[in-house]
């Protein structure tokens, strides 16, 4: 009975929260200002947080990017330098052809390269060096 009176107090108390328009409206307007300074909390939050985030993502990809890239980029170098140094070696037996240049400078793989290499360096002559490749 206890709990009886007290929810028909609750339910008085609402019945003349809805009867009275003026205590209606200002618990309009309070629900609106909460909204409304949540919203706009939110808001302040996420433009005080947008900045470090994207920092912090850009940071991150730009370094792995830079990882993925750095390999195959040193790789390339190191295999047009020592493609470099074979037709500099091929250069002094005589006039290289622009064929065999282009071939040499296509290669990729250091193995090969490296085997040129030797290779030029222990030929006596650009035919020589073209059989043996």
């Amino acid at each position: 009975m206890h709990n009886d009176e007290k929810i028909q107090l609750i339910h008085r108390r609402v019945e003349y929260l809805k009867r009275d328009r003026k205590l209606e409206a200002g618990y309009m307007t309070m629900e609106e200002y909460i909204h409304s300074e949540a919203e706009r909390r939110a808001k302040e939050m996420a433009e005080t947080l947008a900045k470090p985030m994207a920092e912090s993502m850009a940071e991150s990809m730009a370094e792995s990017m830079a990882e993925s890239m750095a390999k195959p980029m040193a790789e390339s170098l190191a295999a047009s330098k020592i493609a470099q140094n074979i037709v500099a070696l091929l250069a002094e037996l005589g006039s290289v052809p622009e064929e065999l240049r282009e071939c040499i400078a296509a290669e990729k793989r250091e193995d090969t390269l490296a085997a040129w290499l030797k290779l030029a360096a222990r030929a006596d002559s650009i035919e020589e060096f073209q059989s043996k490749m």
